[in-house]
């Protein structure tokens, strides 16, 4: 039953935004305010003193949330992701995030991408003074071997689960930085090491050694009490915007 509306929800979301588009360009009277609060935002870019800036920046921006939300078409989507979390409404998962593995695949049913990662020796000799990579290539390439100094990892959504136990952590200190804007993230980290986590979410829970917290535009922060004396560190940089990030010490 849930697949059932999971799709439907999918779908008619699309279509809202569709509509609340063919609503601004159709109607004269949104069309004028959603431009006179465009034409603000954009000249704000333009004016050099900070108090006239805001002022612009701020009374565009608010007429441009206005005009959206006057549509009919925006209540039609508030209904719709009302009923959303009320049907995905569970205790172990944050709904919202959880609700972005419908929006990448409504059809079907996975149980995440698994990344087992692998550290390599720094190939310093292969280096070159200026490298210049895409995100969307990060995405598609699906990397999982990184060098001890350079480990950065970009993804957009969905389920993923990032396996850090299968390598042997160097001795040292090195940082992982993982960056996705919506959708669960599990962490498979081994427990002899030394370990600094530093997650950020806009909204969304953090799963960690049985504990569970809530954050909203906040950061959670710990460190393991040998982590200043350990021989191998690694510090864990998470940013998300919607979703729960699940860490599990092995």
């Amino acid at each position: 039953m849930k697949e059932f509306w999971k799709e439907r929800i999918f779908y008619v979301s699309i279509l809202c935004g569709f509509l609340i588009l063919v609503e601004l360009v159709t109607d004269w009277r949104f069309l004028g305010l959603f431009g006179a609060g465009f034409f603000l935002m954009t000249a704000s870019l333009y004016v050099k003193n900070c108090w006239l800036n805001r002022l612009c920046l701020g009374f565009g921006l608010l007429l441009v949330l206005l005009t959206i939300i006057l549509t009919k078409s925006f209540w039609l989507l508030t209904l719709t992701v009302f009923l959303a979390l009320i049907i995905f409404q569970r205790e172990d998962i944050h709904e919202l995030g959880n609700l972005s593995e419908s929006i990448l695949h409504p059809l079907r049913e996975e149980p995440g991408e698994y990344h087992g990662i692998k550290l390599i020796q720094p190939q310093s000799n292969q280096r070159t003074i200026l490298e210049h990579t895409s995100l969307f290539d990060l995405r598609e390439s699906n990397q999982t071997t990184f060098e001890w100094d350079d480990i950065n990892m970009v993804y957009v959504g969905g389920n993923s689960i990032i396996d850090l136990g299968n390598t042997i952590v160097p001795a040292g200190q090195h940082t992982v930085m993982i960056r996705k804007l919506f959708g669960r993230i599990r962490l498979i980290i081994p427990r002899d090491i030394g370990l600094s986590l530093n997650i950020s979410l806009v909204t969304g829970r953090v799963l960690f050694e049985s504990q569970e917290y809530q954050l909203t535009m906040e950061n959670f922060k710990w460190r393991s009490p040998d982590y200043p004396d350990a021989n191998r560190k690694l510090s864990l940089v998470v940013s998300s915007v919607i979703g729960d990030v699940e860490v599990i010490m092995l």
